[in-house]
Protein backbone atom coordinates (compact mmCIF):
# COMPACT_ATOMS: atom_id res chain seq x y z
CA UNK A 1 0.00 0.00 0.00
CA UNK A 2 2.85 2.36 0.88
CA UNK A 3 4.53 1.73 -2.47
CA UNK A 4 1.24 2.45 -4.22
CA UNK A 5 0.81 5.78 -2.38
CA UNK A 6 4.39 6.81 -3.12
CA UNK A 7 3.96 5.90 -6.77
CA UNK A 8 0.65 7.73 -6.95
CA UNK A 9 2.24 10.81 -5.35
CA UNK A 10 5.08 10.87 -7.88
CA UNK A 11 2.66 10.46 -10.79
CA UNK A 12 0.46 13.27 -9.43
CA UNK A 13 3.47 15.57 -9.03
CA UNK A 14 4.60 14.77 -12.57
CA UNK A 15 1.14 15.54 -13.97
CA UNK A 16 0.95 18.85 -12.07
CA UNK A 17 4.46 19.82 -13.15
CA UNK A 18 3.69 18.95 -16.76
CA UNK A 19 0.52 21.04 -16.65
CA UNK A 20 2.33 23.99 -15.09
CA UNK A 21 5.49 23.73 -17.18
CA UNK A 22 4.47 26.32 -19.85
CA UNK A 23 3.77 28.87 -17.11
CA UNK A 24 6.97 28.02 -15.24
CA UNK A 25 8.96 28.35 -18.46
CA UNK A 26 7.28 31.68 -19.25
CA UNK A 27 7.92 33.17 -15.81
CA UNK A 28 11.52 31.98 -15.80
CA UNK A 29 12.22 33.34 -19.30
CA UNK A 30 10.73 36.76 -18.59
CA UNK A 31 12.43 36.99 -15.19
CA UNK A 32 15.82 36.47 -16.85
CA UNK A 33 15.10 38.60 -19.92
CA UNK A 34 17.08 41.63 -18.74
CA UNK A 35 19.68 39.78 -16.68
CA UNK A 36 23.05 41.52 -16.79
CA UNK A 37 25.36 40.12 -19.43
CA UNK A 38 22.61 38.03 -21.06
CA UNK A 39 20.33 40.65 -22.63
CA UNK A 40 21.52 40.31 -26.23
CA UNK A 41 21.05 36.55 -26.27
CA UNK A 42 17.75 36.56 -24.41
CA UNK A 43 16.23 39.36 -26.49
CA UNK A 44 16.83 37.14 -29.54
CA UNK A 45 15.47 33.93 -28.03
CA UNK A 46 12.52 35.06 -25.88
CA UNK A 47 9.94 34.03 -28.52
CA UNK A 48 11.03 30.40 -28.11
CA UNK A 49 10.07 30.27 -24.45
CA UNK A 50 6.73 32.03 -24.15
CA UNK A 51 3.49 31.91 -26.09
CA UNK A 52 3.57 33.95 -29.27
CA UNK A 53 1.96 34.09 -32.70
CA UNK A 54 3.95 33.60 -35.87
CA UNK A 55 4.07 36.29 -38.52
CA UNK A 56 5.37 34.34 -41.52
CA UNK A 57 7.88 35.84 -43.91
CA UNK A 58 6.54 36.78 -47.32
CA UNK A 59 5.95 33.96 -49.77
CA UNK A 60 8.04 36.11 -52.11
CA UNK A 61 10.89 37.32 -49.87
CA UNK A 62 12.85 40.08 -51.53
CA UNK A 63 16.24 41.36 -50.32
CA UNK A 64 16.74 45.09 -50.21
CA UNK A 65 19.04 46.19 -53.04
CA UNK A 66 22.65 47.03 -52.22
CA UNK A 67 23.93 50.49 -53.06
CA UNK A 68 26.92 50.92 -55.34
CA UNK A 69 28.54 52.79 -52.45
CA UNK A 70 29.27 51.86 -48.86
CA UNK A 71 28.53 54.39 -46.13
CA UNK A 72 31.53 55.15 -43.96
CA UNK A 73 30.06 56.26 -40.64
CA UNK A 74 31.24 59.60 -39.27
CA UNK A 75 34.16 59.17 -36.91
CA UNK A 76 32.61 61.39 -34.25
CA UNK A 77 29.33 63.10 -33.42
CA UNK A 78 28.30 65.82 -30.99
CA UNK A 79 25.75 65.22 -28.27
CA UNK A 80 24.98 67.16 -25.11
CA UNK A 81 28.00 69.40 -25.62
CA UNK A 82 30.34 66.40 -25.92
CA UNK A 83 32.10 64.85 -28.88
CA UNK A 84 31.88 61.05 -28.92
CA UNK A 85 33.52 58.46 -31.13
CA UNK A 86 30.61 56.85 -32.99
CA UNK A 87 32.11 53.38 -33.33
CA UNK A 88 32.95 53.25 -29.62
CA UNK A 89 29.51 54.60 -28.75
CA UNK A 90 27.84 51.75 -30.66
CA UNK A 91 30.03 49.25 -28.81
CA UNK A 92 29.42 50.84 -25.41
CA UNK A 93 25.64 50.88 -25.91
CA UNK A 94 25.43 47.27 -27.07
CA UNK A 95 24.42 47.71 -30.71
CA UNK A 96 23.59 44.23 -32.06
CA UNK A 97 22.48 45.00 -35.59
CA UNK A 98 22.16 48.12 -37.72
CA UNK A 99 21.15 48.77 -41.31
CA UNK A 100 21.18 52.12 -43.10
CA UNK A 101 19.17 52.69 -46.27
CA UNK A 102 19.63 55.63 -48.60
CA UNK A 103 16.99 56.02 -51.28
CA UNK A 104 15.90 52.46 -50.62
CA UNK A 105 19.34 50.88 -51.02
CA UNK A 106 21.53 49.34 -48.34
CA UNK A 107 24.58 51.52 -47.72
CA UNK A 108 25.55 50.06 -44.33
CA UNK A 109 24.87 46.79 -42.51
CA UNK A 110 26.62 45.44 -39.44
CA UNK A 111 25.98 42.83 -36.74
CA UNK A 112 27.57 42.32 -33.32
CA UNK A 113 26.91 40.48 -30.03
CA UNK A 114 26.22 37.20 -31.80
CA UNK A 115 23.48 38.57 -34.06
CA UNK A 116 23.42 37.53 -37.71
CA UNK A 117 21.46 38.79 -40.70
CA UNK A 118 17.97 37.33 -40.44
CA UNK A 119 18.02 36.91 -36.66
CA UNK A 120 14.97 38.34 -34.95
CA UNK A 121 14.98 40.23 -31.68
CA UNK A 122 12.37 41.63 -29.35
CA UNK A 123 12.10 45.23 -30.51
CA UNK A 124 10.10 46.43 -27.49
CA UNK A 125 8.26 49.72 -28.17
CA UNK A 126 9.17 49.89 -31.84
CA UNK A 127 6.13 47.58 -31.83
CA UNK A 128 3.98 50.61 -31.01
CA UNK A 129 4.78 52.37 -34.29
CA UNK A 130 4.04 49.21 -36.27
CA UNK A 131 0.75 48.90 -34.38
CA UNK A 132 -0.03 52.52 -35.28
CA UNK A 133 0.48 51.69 -38.95
CA UNK A 134 -1.85 48.69 -38.73
CA UNK A 135 -4.48 50.86 -37.05
CA UNK A 136 -4.06 53.32 -39.92
CA UNK A 137 -4.69 50.56 -42.44
CA UNK A 138 -7.80 49.51 -40.50
CA UNK A 139 -9.02 53.12 -40.58
CA UNK A 140 -8.34 53.26 -44.33
CA UNK A 141 -10.39 50.08 -44.78
CA UNK A 142 -13.29 51.33 -42.66
CA UNK A 143 -12.83 48.67 -39.98
CA UNK A 144 -12.49 51.41 -37.37
CA UNK A 145 -15.24 54.01 -37.58
CA UNK A 146 -13.44 57.00 -36.11
CA UNK A 147 -10.42 57.87 -33.98
CA UNK A 148 -12.84 59.91 -31.89
CA UNK A 149 -14.59 56.71 -30.81
CA UNK A 150 -14.22 55.95 -27.10
CA UNK A 151 -12.09 52.86 -26.60
CA UNK A 152 -14.79 51.25 -24.47
CA UNK A 153 -16.92 51.10 -27.63
CA UNK A 154 -14.56 48.33 -28.76
CA UNK A 155 -13.49 47.07 -25.32
CA UNK A 156 -16.54 46.88 -23.07
CA UNK A 157 -14.38 45.53 -20.22
CA UNK A 158 -12.95 49.04 -19.84
CA UNK A 159 -16.27 50.58 -18.82
CA UNK A 160 -15.88 51.84 -15.28
CA UNK A 161 -12.10 52.07 -15.62
CA UNK A 162 -9.96 55.14 -16.18
CA UNK A 163 -10.20 54.46 -19.91
CA UNK A 164 -13.97 54.85 -20.13
CA UNK A 165 -14.67 57.76 -22.48
CA UNK A 166 -11.03 58.06 -23.59
CA UNK A 167 -10.80 58.16 -27.37
CA UNK A 168 -8.66 56.01 -29.61
CA UNK A 169 -6.83 59.14 -30.81
CA UNK A 170 -5.99 60.09 -27.23
CA UNK A 171 -4.47 56.65 -26.65
CA UNK A 172 -2.43 56.93 -29.85
CA UNK A 173 -1.09 60.27 -28.57
CA UNK A 174 -0.38 59.01 -25.03
CA UNK A 175 -3.07 61.36 -23.79
CA UNK A 176 -5.47 59.14 -21.83
CA UNK A 177 -4.66 60.86 -18.50
CA UNK A 178 -4.91 57.45 -16.84
CA UNK A 179 -2.77 57.16 -13.72
CA UNK A 180 0.10 54.90 -14.79
CA UNK A 181 3.69 55.88 -14.15
CA UNK A 182 6.28 54.40 -16.50
CA UNK A 183 10.00 54.88 -15.90
CA UNK A 184 12.95 52.63 -16.67
CA UNK A 185 15.66 54.50 -14.79
CA UNK A 186 17.16 52.65 -11.83
CA UNK A 187 15.45 53.40 -8.50
CA UNK A 188 12.78 55.62 -10.08
CA UNK A 189 9.16 54.82 -9.11
CA UNK A 190 7.32 52.99 -11.88
CA UNK A 191 4.14 50.96 -12.32
CA UNK A 192 5.68 48.97 -15.17
CA UNK A 193 7.11 46.16 -12.99
CA UNK A 194 3.58 45.39 -11.74
CA UNK A 195 2.34 45.02 -15.31
CA UNK A 196 5.37 42.93 -16.27
CA UNK A 197 4.66 40.51 -13.40
CA UNK A 198 1.00 40.35 -14.46
CA UNK A 199 2.05 39.55 -18.04
CA UNK A 200 4.61 36.99 -16.87
CA UNK A 201 1.87 35.13 -15.00
CA UNK A 202 0.03 34.76 -18.33
CA UNK A 203 -2.91 36.91 -17.31
CA UNK A 204 -4.90 39.05 -19.77
CA UNK A 205 -3.42 42.54 -20.16
CA UNK A 206 -6.89 44.09 -20.03
CA UNK A 207 -7.47 42.55 -16.58
CA UNK A 208 -4.61 44.73 -15.33
CA UNK A 209 -5.59 47.79 -17.36
CA UNK A 210 -9.21 47.89 -16.23
CA UNK A 211 -8.03 48.45 -12.66
CA UNK A 212 -6.38 51.74 -13.63
CA UNK A 213 -8.12 55.01 -12.90
CA UNK A 214 -7.81 58.64 -14.02
CA UNK A 215 -4.92 60.76 -12.80
CA UNK A 216 -6.37 63.31 -10.37
CA UNK A 217 -4.58 66.28 -11.94
CA UNK A 218 -4.76 65.51 -15.68
CA UNK A 219 -7.38 65.59 -18.42
CA UNK A 220 -7.57 63.36 -21.50
CA UNK A 221 -6.23 65.02 -24.61
CA UNK A 222 -4.48 67.81 -22.72
CA UNK A 223 -1.41 66.09 -21.30
CA UNK A 224 1.16 63.80 -22.94
CA UNK A 225 2.17 61.20 -20.37
CA UNK A 226 4.00 58.27 -21.95
CA UNK A 227 2.23 55.03 -21.01
CA UNK A 228 2.54 51.63 -22.63
CA UNK A 229 -0.98 50.95 -21.38
CA UNK A 230 -2.31 53.52 -23.87
CA UNK A 231 -0.62 51.63 -26.70
CA UNK A 232 -1.92 48.30 -25.40
CA UNK A 233 -5.46 49.67 -25.28
CA UNK A 234 -5.21 51.12 -28.80
CA UNK A 235 -3.87 47.84 -30.16
CA UNK A 236 -6.49 45.83 -28.29
CA UNK A 237 -9.21 47.87 -30.00
CA UNK A 238 -7.83 46.70 -33.33
CA UNK A 239 -7.62 43.12 -32.03
CA UNK A 240 -11.32 43.31 -31.11
CA UNK A 241 -12.25 44.65 -34.56
CA UNK A 242 -10.24 41.95 -36.33
CA UNK A 243 -11.82 39.25 -34.20
CA UNK A 244 -15.11 40.07 -35.93
CA UNK A 245 -13.30 39.38 -39.22
CA UNK A 246 -11.99 36.09 -37.79
CA UNK A 247 -8.42 37.37 -37.99
CA UNK A 248 -5.67 37.86 -35.45
CA UNK A 249 -3.48 40.94 -35.33
CA UNK A 250 -0.49 38.80 -36.31
CA UNK A 251 -2.34 37.58 -39.40
CA UNK A 252 -3.20 41.19 -40.23
CA UNK A 253 0.45 42.21 -39.94
CA UNK A 254 1.45 39.43 -42.32
CA UNK A 255 -1.33 40.18 -44.80
CA UNK A 256 -1.01 43.96 -44.87
CA UNK A 257 2.73 44.50 -44.38
CA UNK A 258 5.03 41.47 -44.21
CA UNK A 259 3.62 39.79 -47.35
CA UNK A 260 3.56 42.80 -49.70
CA UNK A 261 6.89 44.13 -48.37
CA UNK A 262 8.59 40.86 -49.25
CA UNK A 263 9.68 40.34 -45.65
CA UNK A 264 12.59 37.92 -45.54
CA UNK A 265 12.19 36.60 -42.02
CA UNK A 266 9.47 35.20 -39.81
CA UNK A 267 8.46 37.56 -37.02
CA UNK A 268 6.86 36.58 -33.72
CA UNK A 269 4.39 38.48 -31.55
CA UNK A 270 4.20 37.74 -27.82
CA UNK A 271 0.65 37.29 -26.52
CA UNK A 272 -1.00 37.50 -23.11
CA UNK A 273 -3.16 34.94 -21.34
CA UNK A 274 -6.16 35.85 -23.50
CA UNK A 275 -4.20 35.42 -26.72
CA UNK A 276 -4.01 39.17 -27.33
CA UNK A 277 -0.81 40.46 -28.90
CA UNK A 278 1.37 42.67 -26.71
CA UNK A 279 1.05 45.83 -28.79
CA UNK A 280 2.86 47.79 -26.09
CA UNK A 281 6.11 46.08 -27.05
CA UNK A 282 6.01 42.39 -27.92
CA UNK A 283 7.04 42.06 -31.58
CA UNK A 284 10.22 40.15 -32.46
CA UNK A 285 11.56 41.05 -35.91
CA UNK A 286 14.79 41.24 -37.90
CA UNK A 287 16.80 44.37 -38.62
CA UNK A 288 16.33 44.01 -42.37
CA UNK A 289 12.55 43.68 -42.16
CA UNK A 290 12.36 46.66 -39.82
CA UNK A 291 14.40 48.60 -42.38
CA UNK A 292 11.86 47.66 -45.05
CA UNK A 293 9.07 48.86 -42.79
CA UNK A 294 10.92 52.15 -42.32
CA UNK A 295 11.37 52.52 -46.07
CA UNK A 296 7.62 52.02 -46.55
CA UNK A 297 6.93 54.84 -44.09
CA UNK A 298 9.53 57.07 -45.78
CA UNK A 299 7.74 56.43 -49.09
CA UNK A 300 4.50 57.57 -47.47
CA UNK A 301 2.95 54.11 -47.52
CA UNK A 302 3.64 53.28 -51.15
CA UNK A 303 5.47 50.07 -52.08
CA UNK A 304 6.10 48.86 -55.63
CA UNK A 305 3.11 50.69 -57.02
CA UNK A 306 0.71 49.77 -54.21
CA UNK A 307 -0.52 52.10 -51.46
CA UNK A 308 -0.32 49.85 -48.38
CA UNK A 309 -1.29 52.58 -45.91
CA UNK A 310 -2.64 55.98 -46.86
CA UNK A 311 -0.40 59.02 -47.06
CA UNK A 312 -3.07 60.90 -45.10
CA UNK A 313 -2.69 58.52 -42.16
CA UNK A 314 1.10 58.68 -42.14
CA UNK A 315 1.06 62.47 -42.26
CA UNK A 316 -1.14 62.47 -39.17
CA UNK A 317 0.80 59.70 -37.44
CA UNK A 318 4.20 61.37 -37.74
CA UNK A 319 3.10 64.92 -36.90
CA UNK A 320 2.39 66.53 -33.52
CA UNK A 321 -1.16 67.90 -33.66
CA UNK A 322 -1.56 69.85 -30.43
CA UNK A 323 0.57 72.17 -28.27
CA UNK A 324 1.13 69.51 -25.60
CA UNK A 325 2.50 67.14 -28.26
CA UNK A 326 5.11 69.51 -29.71
CA UNK A 327 8.84 68.89 -29.22
CA UNK A 328 10.53 70.73 -26.36
CA UNK A 329 10.35 70.99 -22.59
CA UNK A 330 6.92 72.03 -21.30
CA UNK A 331 4.60 71.55 -18.35
CA UNK A 332 1.97 69.49 -20.19
CA UNK A 333 4.30 66.64 -21.19
CA UNK A 334 6.65 64.41 -19.21
CA UNK A 335 9.32 64.24 -21.94
CA UNK A 336 10.94 66.78 -24.29
CA UNK A 337 10.15 64.76 -27.41
CA UNK A 338 7.28 65.49 -29.76
CA UNK A 339 4.66 62.81 -30.34
CA UNK A 340 2.31 61.78 -33.13
CA UNK A 341 0.30 58.56 -33.25
CA UNK A 342 2.77 56.23 -31.48
CA UNK A 343 5.69 57.87 -33.34
CA UNK A 344 8.37 60.08 -31.74
CA UNK A 345 9.57 63.46 -33.04
CA UNK A 346 13.08 64.67 -32.06
CA UNK A 347 13.39 67.58 -29.66
CA UNK A 348 15.47 69.33 -32.32
CA UNK A 349 13.91 68.06 -35.53
CA UNK A 350 16.16 67.99 -38.61
CA UNK A 351 14.96 67.32 -42.12
CA UNK A 352 11.48 66.43 -40.88
CA UNK A 353 12.83 63.37 -39.08
CA UNK A 354 10.86 61.12 -36.73
CA UNK A 355 11.40 57.68 -35.25
CA UNK A 356 10.14 54.56 -33.53
CA UNK A 357 11.91 53.74 -30.29
CA UNK A 358 12.10 50.88 -27.80
CA UNK A 359 13.88 50.43 -24.49
CA UNK A 360 17.48 49.22 -24.54
CA UNK A 361 17.91 51.36 -27.67
CA UNK A 362 15.82 49.84 -30.46
CA UNK A 363 15.12 52.27 -33.31
CA UNK A 364 13.62 52.82 -36.71
CA UNK A 365 14.77 56.33 -37.65
CA UNK A 366 13.45 58.12 -40.75
CA UNK A 367 14.70 61.35 -42.32
CA UNK A 368 12.54 62.41 -45.30
CA UNK A 369 14.84 65.23 -46.42
CA UNK A 370 17.92 63.01 -46.74
CA UNK A 371 15.87 59.95 -47.80
CA UNK A 372 17.50 57.96 -45.02
CA UNK A 373 16.23 55.04 -42.94
CA UNK A 374 18.15 53.52 -40.03
CA UNK A 375 16.97 50.30 -38.38
CA UNK A 376 18.90 49.40 -35.25
CA UNK A 377 18.50 46.70 -32.59
CA UNK A 378 20.58 46.28 -29.47
CA UNK A 379 20.94 45.36 -25.84
CA UNK A 380 22.39 48.28 -23.91
CA UNK A 381 23.62 46.92 -20.57
CA UNK A 382 23.73 50.46 -19.14
CA UNK A 383 20.35 51.63 -20.44
CA UNK A 384 18.67 51.80 -17.04
CA UNK A 385 21.35 54.16 -15.69
CA UNK A 386 20.11 56.97 -17.94
CA UNK A 387 17.39 55.90 -20.42
CA UNK A 388 16.65 59.35 -21.82
CA UNK A 389 20.35 60.21 -22.19
CA UNK A 390 21.12 57.25 -24.47
CA UNK A 391 17.99 57.99 -26.50
CA UNK A 392 19.13 61.59 -27.05
CA UNK A 393 22.62 60.37 -27.94
CA UNK A 394 21.31 57.94 -30.54
CA UNK A 395 19.14 60.56 -32.23
CA UNK A 396 22.12 62.92 -32.34
CA UNK A 397 24.17 60.09 -33.89
CA UNK A 398 21.49 59.36 -36.49
CA UNK A 399 21.23 63.04 -37.35
CA UNK A 400 25.02 63.16 -37.79
CA UNK A 401 24.77 60.23 -40.23
CA UNK A 402 21.95 62.04 -42.06
CA UNK A 403 24.08 65.17 -42.34
CA UNK A 404 26.95 63.15 -43.78
CA UNK A 405 24.67 61.63 -46.40
CA UNK A 406 23.18 65.03 -47.21
CA UNK A 407 26.68 66.33 -47.91
CA UNK A 408 27.21 63.49 -50.37
CA UNK A 409 29.87 61.76 -48.28
CA UNK A 410 28.73 58.19 -48.76
CA UNK A 411 32.24 56.78 -48.99
CA UNK A 412 34.02 54.55 -51.47
CA UNK A 413 32.33 52.42 -54.13
CA UNK A 414 31.83 48.77 -53.20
Amino acid sequence: MLKFLIGFWFVLCAVVLLAMWPLVKRVFALARLTRKGEKARRFRSIYRYITCRDVPASTQPTPLPDSAQTLVLPETFTTGGQTLNLEQFLIDTGASGMMVLHRGEVVFENYEQGMRAGDVQLCFSVTKSITSTLIGIAVDEGLIDSLDDPVDKYLSDLKGSGYEGVTLAQCLEMGSAVDFQEDYENDKPSDMPAFQKHFAMNKPALAFIRQLQKHPARWPGRFCGYSSMDAQVAGSCLVAVLLQQEKTLSQYLHEKLWQPLGAQDNAYWLVDGAGVELTAGGLCASVRDLAKFGQLILQRGRWQGRQLVSETWLERATTAHAPHLQPGLRDDCLKPWGYGYLWWIPEHQTGGDYFASGIYNQFVYINPETELVIAKLGANEHFNDAPELSKHQYIDAFQAISKLVQQGNLGAPK
